[in-house]
């Protein structure tokens, strides 16, 4: 565990310094807006709860102008937001090709580095193989730590104000959540195993489909009358591919929904105590929509936080492989 916590450390290191190298400016715009998106949601909660405890109170004709404030804060809110999520999917593609492009440079100054006999072993090829698909995990790295730090701050937000309502039920949506980060977990490497023992297949697979659609072959599979061979060598091999692949999709399917279940269980369980105690009186209609927000993103920031943990774990399985490669 130590060594893998080391290795995935270095991995992060690495990630954060090709991100950086990139592209400067659009590598701290990234990080700005992922700090701005944290208190969007916990601010717009707010905003709602005011909104619906002025319509609701008794005397809601004389708080006319604070309703129209906190209505104009809103849209003013979601404009901004909205603003800044398309500014963000805008600059995320530039950073993220300019990413790849150091990426591609990284492994191509490698194989060009190494001696011509490395090309006569079938064994090189399946490492380059293994290096060009999980070199990808490298630069999603960078925003999973990213991720790692917003998810943990709207998972401590909301929990502060979740305990105000009753202390144990955060701590039971935290312990419904737990089965979800080992299935998540296990699904991960079987799929990266699978990945591994398919790279010399998955090769035969696109050398076999260059053949079918490569204007350099065209001659030849005309000539000497190849097509159908080379389709059903095609469709054969993909049959296999997708049945397996099928069984692996199916199988995660069913243990991470059935995973999923538990934790809303807990947000149900909010929805009926905030209910009671506005029948009661303690609370109010504002703090229905404030305590079942506030549940369900303490939910998501949890799923989130886990996701992340458990993308670092896959992520650290392939970039080990990736960084082998650089050291050949």
């Amino acid at each position: 565990l130590k060594e893998r916590a080391i290795s995935l450390a270095r991995h992060y290191k690495k990630s954060l310094g090709i991100s950086w190298r990139a592209s400067p400016p659009l590598f701290l715009a990234r990080i700005a807006y992922e700090l701005f998106s944290v208190s969007v949601p916990i601010v717009s909660l707010y905003l709602s709860r005011t909104v619906i405890n002025i319509l609701s109170s008794a005397n809601y004709a004389t708080q006319k102008v604070e309703f129209y404030q906190t209505i104009a804060v809103i849209v003013a809110l979601n404009l901004l937001n909205l603003l800044f999520s398309r500014a963000n999917t805008f600059i995320g593609a530039m950073h993220a090709d300019k990413v790849a492009k150091q990426i591609d440079l990284e492994i191509i100054q490698q194989i060009n580095l190494l001696d011509i006999s490395y090309f006569d072993n079938p064994e090189f090829y399946d490492q380059i193989q293994n290096a060009v698909r999980d070199s990808q995990s490298l630069q999603s790295l960078t925003w999973l730590t990213l991720s790692m730090i917003k998810s943990v701050v709207q998972f401590v937000s909301n929990l502060l104000i979740l305990v105000t309502l009753n202390v144990y039920l955060p701590i039971a949506m935290i312990i419904l959540c737990l089965p979800g980060i080992f299935i998540d977990k296990y699904v991960a490497k079987r799929k990266y195993e699978w990945q591994l023992q398919r790279a010399r297949t998955d090769r035969k697979l696109g050398y076999i489909k260059r053949i079918l659609q490569a204007p350099a072959f065209a001659k030849d599979t005309r000539l000497f009358g190849v097509q159908d061979y080379f389709k059903k060598k095609h469709l054969d091999m993909w049959e296999v591919w997708f049945r397996e692949k099928k069984k692996l999709d199916k199988q995660r399917f069913i243990f991470t929904f059935s995973s999923s279940i538990l934790p809303h269980v807990a947000t149900t369980a909010v929805l009926i105590m905030v209910g009671n105690g506005i029948f009661s009186g303690a609370l109010t209609l504002g703090d229905y929509s404030l305590y079942g927000g506030v549940a369900n993103q303490l939910l998501a920031s949890i799923t989130a936080v886990t996701g992340v943990i458990n993308q670092s774990y896959e992520s650290e399985m392939r970039l080990t492989k990736y960084a082998q490669f650089l050291e050949l």
